[in-house]
């Protein structure tokens, strides 16, 4: 082996136990917020820090679940269930793991046509989490309930069910509790959509004499609330079509145009401006892809009265003929 293999070796060797150090800290009883952002800093440091805390943290997953197997017996104590982090590192707001879900800087800002990815994760809880691109959601699962919030965006969840501990994803003032269920919260403006893939969600909201009001909806159907009115409306709907975003395929029905303005100005390092608001309330149905901004602007020129203007930046603007 040569000194630099060597020396790789060393700093591989060094980042796994000082990631190993944050898995137990963080799983403490007397962990701070001081030790959170001290740990976010230690992950910005090296990209290489974060993908090594992920490392250390699936090997002890997988540890606990074999030191259930009959026989087995733990050889080293000081780190039992060292990964199981859920009810400390879950605190993520703007200011900690938002870096790691936010992907509004995934893409360097030199490109630009190139589609900004969403990012997959596995939240503590077991749950699944595919956040859209320049999507944000604030965490805490220190509390009697695991709660998110939707500050802006989209994202799917696949929920682990928990019987003690309800998960619920606050967007605005709707509120959407599930267990063990798969859908997706959009939040657009004054209007949040919610799509269940599977099992039942109950939505809150606040009718317009401002009471609350809760609506189950099931897989197969899509509840839209719009703030300002404090209305509901509910439809039938194809969940492999509507969550096609996780693939980068946007599906639209009827959708003004500013609001699929707005989803794919999350996915391009262009920006698409509309001035004009009848120009942004243009009803859209059809498909956009994120990786291909140009041709889905080249098909809304020949499709409506509508100009396309390349602006110096790289920007475009869309206005009235």
């Amino acid at each position: 082996m040569t000194s630099t293999e060597r020396a790789v070796d060393q700093r591989r060797a060094r980042r796994l136990s000082e990631a190993s150090d944050w898995l137990v800290r963080l799983e403490g009883a007397g962990r701070t917020e001081a030790e959170y952002l001290d740990w976010l800093r230690w992950c910005d440091e090296d990209p290489e820090n974060f993908a090594a805390f992920e490392q250390v943290q699936r090997q002890w997953r997988n540890l606990d679940a074999l030191k259930e197997a009959p026989g087995f017996r733990m050889q080293r104590p000081r780190l039992i269930a060292a990964w199981a982090i859920a009810a400390g590192i879950a605190v993520i707001t703007a200011t900690l793991l938002m870096s790691r879900y936010d992907v509004t800087s995934a893409t360097a800002p030199t490109q630009s046509t190139a589609s900004l990815p969403h990012r997959a994760t596995t939240l503590p809880d077991g749950s699944k989490m595919i956040l859209g691109a320049r999507s944000r959601v604030n965490m805490d699962f220190n509390g009697p309930n695991r709660q998110l919030d939707l500050s802006s965006g989209e994202a799917y969840f696949k929920v682990k069910h928990d019987e003690a501990r309800s998960f619920v994803v606050r967007a605005g003032e709707v509120s959407v509790t599930a267990v063990g269920t798969a859908f997706d919260v959009r939040r657009y403006r004054d209007k949040i959509t919610v799509t269940v893939e599977e099992g039942t969600v109950e939505v809150r909201g606040m009718t317009q004499d401002r009471k609350e009001a809760v609506w189950r909806t099931e897989a197969g159907y899509q509840l839209t609330y719009f703030a300002k009115q404090r209305t509901a409306s509910l439809a039938s709907v194809d969940p492999a079509t509507v969550l096609a975003w996780r693939n980068g395929e946007l599906a639209y029905i009827y959708e003004p145009l500013g609001s699929v303005v707005e989803d794919l100005n999350r996915y391009s390092t262009r920006k698409i401006i509309i001035t004009d608001p009848e120009v942004a309330r243009i009803p859209f149905t059809g498909t956009a892809f994120a990786a291909s901004l140009d041709g889905w602007l080249a098909g809304v020129n020949q499709a409506y009265d509508i100009d396309i203007e390349p602006l110096a930046n790289g920007d475009v603007l869309l206005s009235r003929k």
